[in-house]
C-alpha cells in the first residue's frame, strides 16, 4: 500500500490519521494520568499535525520530557483546567449531606471489574459505578 494509500481521503490529507498505523494514535490525544511518561508517551503517540489535550495535573516540579517534537511533527498541545479547589468542596458537600453518598448506585470488587463495566454502560441501571481497588476491597 502507498503512503497516498495509507491515508483517509480527506483536503487536508497530511493531518489526517493513517488508516494502518498502529504505532500512532488518531488525534485527539487525551493525557489524564498527570504523569511526564503518559504525557511523553502522548506526544510520541500523536500522529504529524496531531492534538494533544492535557488533563492531567502534572505535577508542580519540573519535569522533563522531549519537546523536540513539537516542531517538528506540528503538534499542537492544550492544557485544560480539570478541577482545582472542586474536589475538596465535593467531598465537604457529601459530608455534610449524606443523601448525595446515594449518587453512587454500584459498587463491585476489582474482581469483578467487567461487571462493574457492564453495569456502568447501562444508564437506565446505573449512576455512578465504583470498582473497589486494593484495601479498600475490605
Amino acid at each position: 500500500m502507498s503512503r497516498r494509500d495509507s491515508y483517509a481521503a480527506c483536503p487536508r490529507a497530511w493531518t489526517c490519521a493513517p488508516l494502518r498505523s498502529p504505532n500512532r494514535w488518531p488525534l485527539p490525544c487525551m493525557e489524564a494520568a498527570g504523569a511526564a511518561a503518559s504525557l511523553q508517551t502522548m506526544l510520541d503517540a500523536t500522529r504529524r499535525g496531531g492534538t494533544v489535550v492535557q488533563l492531567g495535573i502534572l505535577p508542580r516540579d519540573a519535569v522533563s520530557i522531549s519537546l523536540s517534537e513539537l516542531g517538528l511533527r506540528e503538534l499542537t498541545v492544550f492544557g485544560s483546567q480539570r478541577f482545582e479547589t472542586e474536589l475538596d468542596e465535593a467531598v465537604e458537600l457529601l459530608a455534610e449531606h449524606k443523601f448525595l453518598a446515594e449518587v453512587i448506585s454500584h459498587d463491585f470488587p476489582l474482581a469483578e471489574a467487567e461487571a462493574a463495566f457492564a453495569m456502568a454502560l447501562d444508564s437506565t441501571a446505573s449512576s455512578k459505578v465504583v470498582i473497589k481497588v486494593g484495601a479498600l476491597e475490605a
